[in-house]
């Protein structure tokens, strides 16, 4: 049987909607409550969801984010698809390569080495403890030295 408190946190009419209909691994179509929309359950079906294929050669398609242009930006890379998409990326790219990467190693080491002594810590005392506070934590204190380099 399934433990639910491994199952990420979702929006809880969703995991009602996927527990009323006996947790199948995809949900399509919400109309007319809402634009049609697919909930994948299944990281099978999220990874063939995500494959391009000949009718949407570079990933699936997105949702429109014409209306939140005044809190992304005309010009966020959320938004765009195909090669308006590409032209965006292609500017982010030196910023993931690995020569890059490799000069942000030493702020992430002190960060992770940081984290890693919580979880020590707490592993003697021998108590149950969330992990997920020390991760969102870590998550924002790398961003942060990074962005601060």
């Amino acid at each position: 049987m399934e433990d639910d408190s491994l199952i990420p946190r979702v929006d809880p009419v969703f995991a009602e909607m996927n527990k009323n209909l006996g947790k199948p691994p995809l949900i399509v179509d919400l109309r007319p409550i809402n634009s049609p929309m697919v909930l994948v359950t299944s990281h099978e079906i999220a990874e063939l969801l995500a494959k391009p294929s000949s009718l949407f050669p570079t990933s699936a398609p997105k949702t429109s984010l014409d209306d939140f242009h005044h809190v992304i930006g005309t010009r966020s890379i959320l938004a765009p698809v195909g090669e308006n998409w590409k032209a965006l990326r292609k500017i982010f790219n030196p910023g993931f390569s690995l020569q890059h990467l490799f000069t942000l190693l030493p702020a992430r080491e002190g960060k992770t080495s940081l984290f890693r002594d919580h979880p020590e810590r707490h592993a003697r005392t021998e108590n149950v403890f969330p992990i997920q506070p020390l991760v969102v934590n870590l998550t924002f204190d790398v961003i942060g030295a990074v962005v601060m380099l």
